[in-house]
């Protein structure tokens, strides 16, 4: 939830009902909503605004300045918000808010109206660091303009800007305002979301660009929403934000919508490891690796299973599903999502004390993870790994760790996570370690004698005193069928309206395992191709040509590149992508750091310049590729899966030359 704000709101709506002026029955309404709203979120509230409704032009101004005196001389309000509703009327060049003993005609100066200079001028002597004026009237985008100039005067007089200021208005300088749309609209879009992806429930604050693009698509035709000054000011928080939301696959926002915060967070937490829309709702098959898995939780007091394979063999959707049934608080999301429903081998609950995510991380944050979920203090230590294995020891705890993706880990970390770590709780009584990764980084090494050359990554987790046992899923025998069954499964889905015969979706399934060469990541592009067209399709003859590529002659990274053709503008959707591809972390931000790295990269290939709009379509059209997260107090986004970005790397380092047929195997 978003922080309280040490800050101030002056909120007024005129009251015409007894003037000569057409009556506005929204605008003493809105103005309660717009301070309730900013109250709740800490802003103090001026008590004396109720009564000012249908005060006189010099009634208001004053209560405006006392506010201002107020919050200056408290020093209370590091950020203030203005919100007026009323007739707005263009006059010798100014603007004027009318209140309801105003004259009905011009002239309109002095004590007759509110200027919109007397409004700025109380906002730039307040003493905050930051201002907001909401100005809900006819021909607003003029009053915008005008405090825009006196904010650059203010600015050209000290040297600089004294504060950061903003203006929202709900229509341009030559439109009308219709009363009860723009904070009605305003606070629809902050308590449901953007509607347009301008920003996620992972951003902290709305900004106020963001805002009016929000604004300018739910009122479509009646009005165009405005801003001037610091558009990128975050002064208007965001109701969804929540600071330690589970990261989260962008395509899985409706699907989970309906689950209560905390059942959604916690499964989302649990399932960090697995990839997008695979977690367990669409996934087939693997019954007897998963029994195999059961079978070693069931087995020996020690040592270490892993989970390996080829790019896109399913490894993270294998120890996600894992992950999710064992968990206890995960339980109600599972049985919501269905999981539950079919007699599936699956872990006990309670099977794991502690599930890990290793993607760019050191062993320190390992360690100190694996601790705070076993209940151990690792708080002062300066060694966690260290003193993690001395307090299990010394305990003599005996738990079961589940640890995915230790080819992601911080590359210089990875060896010290696997043996300091990983392979040395394994080496305990008691205690055993299931870990997810590829035999190698990126993921080239193919075995002759699988018995010996492990690769690097699992002889780094071999322990001293305790067995290692390897599951590699890309022996799978049964994963062509699995496949079938997964293509089945998601075009017979609800929603999917072109597939309806069960002969046809069958047909269509067998093609894509075919051409899969059991590499699951290959059925989530297909299903792409197959979710646009319809079932006939199969009646065609060399149909299977629209299909990607057959991984075994093309390989992932052609696949990938047919994939990114089906977008309208795919070197946008390409270029765009490619940052993320080089990000660390939990990812990067959608606003300002994305898009310039995404014109700095395209320089020397399109030389296109990208703004956070088109960041912001993408998100929406190609959301399938992104995992979303939250990192001081905003939204950041990374690729769902690390084959993608040994692609799109490559694609720089190579120049966007096009690859042989193969050459990423």
């Amino acid at each position: 939830m978003t922080t309280r704000t040490r800050g101030s709101v002056f909120s007024v709506g005129i009251d015409y009902a007894d003037g000569p002026h057409p009556y506005l029955p929204d605008a003493p309404s809105d103005a309660r909503l717009l301070e309730a709203f900013f109250s709740d979120w800490g802003f103090h509230p001026l008590l004396e605004c109720c009564l000012l409704s249908d005060a006189t032009a010099r009634a208001v101004v004053d209560s405006l300045e006392r506010w201002v005196d107020t919050a200056r001389d408290e020093k209370r309000a590091a950020k203030v918000v203005l919100y007026l509703a009323g007739h707005g009327r263009l006059h010798n060049g100014r603007h004027y808010v009318l209140v309801a003993s105003s004259p009905e005609t011009a002239p309109y100066f002095g004590s007759k109206a509110i200027s919109v200079e007397d409004l700025v001028q109380a906002i730039l002597n307040s003493g905050a660091l930051s201002g907001l004026i909401l100005l809900d009237t006819c021909y607003a985008g003029f009053a915008a303009h005008e405090v825009q100039q006196a904010v650059d005067r203010a600015a050209a007089a000290h040297g600089g800007p004294g504060m950061d200021l903003a203006v929202l208005v709900p229509s341009l300088h030559h439109e009308r305002s219709y009363s009860g749309l723009f904070v009605k609209g305003m606070l629809e879009a902050l308590r449901t979301g953007s509607r347009g992806g301008h920003w996620n429930d992972g951003d902290e604050f709305v900004t106020l660009l963001e805002l009016r693009d929000e604004l300018r698509l739910r009122l479509s035709d009646d009005q165009c929403a405005y801003v001037a000054g610091r558009d990128g000011m975050k002064i208007v928080p965001n109701p969804r934000y929540r600071a330690h939301a589970a990261d989260r696959a962008v395509e899985l926002g409706a699907l989970l919508a309906d689950l209560p915060d905390a059942d959604r967070e916690h499964f989302l937490s649990r399932a960090a490891s697995a990839d997008a829309g695979d977690v367990g709702w669409y996934f087939t098959g693997r019954e007897r690796m998963t029994r195999r898995v059961t079978g070693w939780l069931s087995g020996g007091d020690r040592g270490v299973l892993v989970v390996t394979g080829p790019p896109g063999c399913g490894k993270s959707a294998f120890l996600g599903r894992m992950a999710v049934l064992a968990d206890h608080a995960s339980q109600p999301a599972c049985r919501v999502l269905g999981l539950l429903d079919e007699d599936r081998a699956r872990p006990p609950v309670g099977s794991f004390d502690a599930v890990v995510h290793l993607r760019n991380r050191r062993a320190e944050e390992v360690a100190r993870d694996i601790g705070d979920q076993l209940g151990l203090d690792l708080s002062g230590s300066t060694s966690p790994p260290r003193d993690l294995i001395t307090l299990l020891s010394d305990g003599q705890r005996a738990v079961t760790v589940l640890a995915d993706a230790l080819d992601e880990a911080e590359q210089d970390d990875a060896v010290y996570i696997a043996r300091d770590v990983l392979r040395a709780i394994a080496g305990l009584p008691g205690c055993r370690v299931v870990v997810g990764t590829r035999r190698d980084r990126d993921g080239r090494h193919d075995p002759g004698d699988r018995d010996r050359d492990l690769g690097p990554l699992i002889d780094m987790l071999r322990p001293r005193r305790a067995p290692l046992t390897v599951l590699d899923l890309g022996t799978d025998e049964h994963t062509g069928r699995d496949i079938e069954q997964y293509v089945e499964s998601r075009l017979g889905r609800e929603g999917v309206t072109g597939w309806p015969s069960p002969l046809r979706r069958r047909a269509a399934a067998r093609a894509v395992a075919d051409q899969a060469r059991r590499v699951f990541l290959y059925a989530r592009f297909a299903m792409r191709v197959l979710e646009g067209v319809s079932e006939t399709v199969v009646d065609e003859a060399g149909w299977e040509r629209r299909l990607p590529a057959d991984v075994g002659d093309a390989g992932l990274h052609q696949v990938f590149a047919e994939d990114l053709t089906r977008f309208d503008d795919p070197t946008l959707v390409r270029e765009v992508l490619t940052p993320l591809a080089f990000a660390r972390g939990k990812g990067l931000p959608r606003r300002q750091i994305w898009p310039e790295l995404a014109g700095a990269l395209a320089a020397d290939r399109s030389g296109r310049a990208y703004s956070s709009a088109d960041v912001s379509r993408v998100i929406r059209e190609a959301g399938w590729y992104l995992i979303e997260g939250t990192e001081d107090g905003q939204a950041v986004f990374r690729l769902y899966h690390q084959s993608i970005g040994d692609y799109l790397r490559g694609e720089v380092s190579g120049g966007g030359r096009r690859r042989r047929r193969g050459d990423d195997r």
